[in-house]
């Protein structure tokens, strides 16, 4: 798979609907990976779940201003929706598990993960009616 780049995600997101799909576009490749292929990502630091991936976050930034889109979201962004910060969690808790030995631990984290990951991706789905 060919992982958008924290570059390309800035270069994407001038605009609030570029920024959106973005978004949309990370979050689809988080979804569309294997467990391998996400790990191998996250530890090539080819992909993760924070700011630096995020299209809405890297508009905000660009523009100093709130998120039009995510009202929850802070312009220290650190913290953001719920859903993210669920997704957020979820991720480390599998990749900590990752690392354990107990197989039926790991499959449960990952699952726990891709729930709270699909939710956050519907969540952005759901902003493409505000633009």
């Amino acid at each position: 798979m060919e992982w958008l780049t924290e570059d390309k995600v800035k270069e994407g997101s001038k605009t609030l609907k570029g920024a959106l799909e973005m978004s949309i576009t990370h979050h689809r490749q988080v979804l569309d990976a294997t467990p391998t292929e996400l790990k191998r990502a996250h530890n090539a630091d080819r992909v993760d779940l924070y700011v630096g991936y995020c299209g809405l976050c890297q508009y905000c930034k660009l523009h100093q201003q709130q998120c039009p889109l995510n009202p929850e979201c802070s312009l220290s962004f650190l913290i953001c929706c719920e859903e993210w910060g669920t997704a957020n969690d979820k991720f480390d808790v599998w990749l900590f598990a990752e690392k354990g030995k107990r197989k039926g631990k790991r499959i449960i984290a990952y699952q726990d993960f891709r729930q709270a990951e699909t939710k956050l991706y519907k969540k952005l789905l759901g902003l493409r009616k505000k633009i």
